[in-house]
């Protein structure tokens, strides 16, 4: 394991997701913004579009290049490029969370062969792990399913842990899959004691660009997820004492890789870029 005291903070920057109850899967379009967290777009990125330590930002640099090549006549148009995209300016690694902490990564995984992610803790400090720690339980969420998973009220426990995701509706019909739902091991896991439900948060951590991935708890299929800077919400069951397992295998590449975060209570967690039909693989840890 190997770790490194940066200060560099990961993209978007927040003290983790909500802990409130999301509304129920569906009532959001997969284009909400997320008033409560910042978005990884190119302003949220100081260290590559703007000045800073006497250097010329990126875009600096592209305006000064362009207005050599194509005269003063387009320098409108291609300002226009700069700021709003285009071909040159809507790949991932146009994003500062690409080099920072995507590329490092694989770097890592090359060199050890293992399938490791990014933790980067919300002080800035980062290492190179194969697991998410979850802290904070919904306790009160949870022993309203575990009550009812015990009675037998298999209905009411799918309804009120349904109503616990929230996940943007796909827009593609021919993609969509049912809305995430409380499986059979998930059940078996409720009626353990030290089992509770804990929130995990998903987003694009680079370009937005339509990437979708198919996500899986002990190997139990359990939602389809469009990734977006908006984000989506998983709760998922984990017993302190041992671990869950969480797989993503990539369904649509927007472009660049499918490029996934995670965020816990924790920290975030930086995957790989993943091709479509890639899995990642991570253990889930309750602290």
């Amino acid at each position: 394991m190997k770790q490194n005291m940066s200060t560099r903070r990961p993209q978007p920057e927040s003290n983790g997701p909500s802990h409130r109850r999301p509304t129920k899967v569906g009532r959001k379009p997969v284009a909400r913004v997320r008033a409560s967290s910042a978005t990884p777009t190119r302003d949220s990125q100081p260290e590559r579009y703007s000045e800073s330590n006497g250097e010329p930002s990126v875009l600096s640099e592209r305006l000064g290049t362009w207005s050599k090549r194509i005269g003063l006549s387009a320098l409108a148009v291609a300002l226009a490029m700069a700021i709003f995209g285009g071909p040159s300016g809507s790949t991932e690694d146009s994003y500062g969370n690409y080099a920072n902490h995507i590329e490092p990564l694989e770097a890592e995984i090359l060199k050890t062969g293992q399938p490791l992610i990014r933790k980067v803790e919300h002080s800035g400090r980062w290492v190179y792990q194969s697991i998410i720690e979850v802290a904070k339980p919904l306790l009160s969420d949870t022993a309203e399913v575990k009550a009812m998973v015990r009675s037998g009220n298999d209905a009411g426990a799918a309804q009120v842990f349904g109503d616990l995701q929230d996940v943007p509706v796909i827009p593609d019909p021919d993609l969509q899959t049912a809305p995430p739902t409380l499986t059979p091991g998930m059940s078996a896991l409720l009626l353990n004691d030290s089992a509770n439900l804990y929130q995990l948060y998903l987003y694009d951590s680079c370009q937005e660009d339509g990437d979708i991935v198919d996500v899986s708890i002990n190997g139990e299929f359990f939602a389809r997820v469009p990734i977006t800077h908006a984000g989506a919400t998983l709760t998922v069951p984990v017993a302190i004492g041992s671990k869950s397992s969480i797989s993503l295998t990539g369904v649509v590449d927007g472009g660049g890789g499918v490029t996934v975060a995670f965020r816990s209570s924790e920290g975030d967690y930086f995957a790989r870029a993943m091709a479509v039909g890639e899995t990642q693989p991570v253990a889930l840890i309750a602290r």
